[in-house]
């Protein structure tokens, strides 16, 4: 059945009559004002809640928008939900297209901030973290990398271990290099000279010094095309992707950079519902354009 406030129908529900309302009332509809109505629900251990909705027409049918549940919601919150949707429709917007819109924009906006986390915490590895990655998994010389250990151990770690990677310059090692060369060690130098660009090396073809790419779900069916091609096409817009083009201050393999900006490219135009990329152009080394197009069914 349909409730009404004590002033009558047509009348605005008071908070100290909502409280009042009874397990016994479960399922029954209160009517607010303004298409605002509430239904009466009941919890297992007798706990009554209001579920209240907006109703309003749209395109000659009558459909409801949540407006939020009492007493989880302030009543003058709910009412202004209401009159946020109410002011919606009258734009010519669906409001439950509009909340679904919102939720959207605020999961990308988690999404943004979650990759942006994941490349500032790529950008602050350090030297250490990538000379343990590599004495791990990337040498493995005739006397169990024991060369190694002692001479990074000695001369570079102490130096170099608490530099992001990024952030190391030629500079950086032309300090250590010299302080061994002074010390009449130059074989010494030339020898760590040649391991620490090897590890370098080795860590520009690797993640995460690669920037750690991940691969989002339907990235796999996203294709490259020509402009020529795409002309029956949607346009979905154009997006600027970007990767790190260096490692400390070794650039990075072009076919490398390309490849991720490529992978980069793929998550976004998946994200945004294309399926064909068209490359534009490059401002700058890990930087390029590329257009999205929804070309297939």
């Amino acid at each position: 059945m349909t409730r009404y406030p004590k002033a009558g129908k047509g009348s605005k529900w008071t908070i100290k009559e909502l409280a009042a309302a009874k397990p016994e009332w479960k399922g029954d509809t209160l009517s607010d004002t303004e298409g605002l109505s509430g239904e009466v629900r009941v919890t297992s251990n007798g706990s009554v809640s209001i579920v209240f909705r907006y109703g309003f027409k749209w395109q000659g049918k009558k459909l409801w928008h949540y407006c939020g549940s009492y007493p989880a919601s302030d009543l003058a919150e709910i009412r202004n939900e209401r009159d946020k949707s109410r002011d919606l429709v009258k734009a010519g917007v669906d409001p439950r297209a509009n909340k679904k819109s919102v939720r959207i924009e605020a999961q990308a906006a988690v999404d943004a901030t979650i990759k942006a986390d994941e490349q500032k915490r790529t950008e602050a590895l350090t030297f250490n973290d990538l000379y343990q990655a590599w004495i791990k998994d990337g040498v493995n010389r005739s006397d169990g990398n024991k060369y190694i250990t002692q001479s990074f151990g000695k001369h570079a770690l102490p130096a170099l271990g608490n530099i992001e990677v990024h952030n190391l310059t030629e500079h950086h090692l032309r300090n250590v290099y010299r302080a061994i060369i002074a010390k009449g060690k130059t074989a010494t130098a030339v020898e760590l000279s040649k391991d620490i660009g090897q590890m370098l090396r080795w860590a520009e073809k690797r993640k995460p010094w690669r920037a750690l790419i991940g691969v989002h779900q339907g990235a796999d069916r996203v294709s490259l095309a020509d402009a020529n091609q795409v002309g029956a096409c949607q346009s979905k817009g154009k997006i600027i992707v970007s990767v790190l083009a260096k490692i400390g201050f070794i650039n990075r393999l072009d076919e490398v950079v390309e490849a991720d900006l490529y992978q980069v490219a793929r998550n976004d135009a998946a994200d945004a519902g294309a399926d064909t990329l068209v490359k534009g152009e490059s401002q700058e080394f890990g930087k390029r354009t590329f257009d999205m197009y929804k070309c297939r069914p």
